[in-house]
């Protein structure tokens, strides 16, 4: 099976001694803190990935892009998550009322 990781700043995969690039696309400000804040929340919970992942309904690389910064949640799969981890949806969005939310959005 593939492995994914970062290296110098870009998803790679490494599949039978061979790299290739995955992904260079940019991290979004609010995605990387939604994921930070994704990643403390379950795993607090004790909860893998692949648990949340089946729990909520959605695809273990979903939950790792998001906990990567790569994708932003709409609002149904914050709902969605809140419920598979029994926390909050201010659990998971909380860290927004601390941020200066203009410096996350890009103009």
């Amino acid at each position: 099976m593939p492995r994914v990781f970062l290296y110098e700043g870009t998803f790679v995969c490494s599949k039978k001694q061979q790299v290739r690039e995955v992904s260079s696309q940019k991290i979004q400000a609010e995605a990387e803190l939604f994921g930070q804040r994704l990643r403390e929340v379950r795993q607090k919970r004790g909860v893998s990935q692949r648990g949340l992942a089946e729990v909520a309904g959605m695809s273990l690389t979903y939950i790792s892009n998001m906990e990567h910064g790569l994708k932003v949640p709409s609002l149904t799969t914050i709902l969605r998550l809140a419920v598979a981890l029994n926390c909050k949806v201010m659990d998971l969005v909380g860290a927004y009322d601390k941020t200066d939310i203009r410096s996350l959005i890009e103009r």
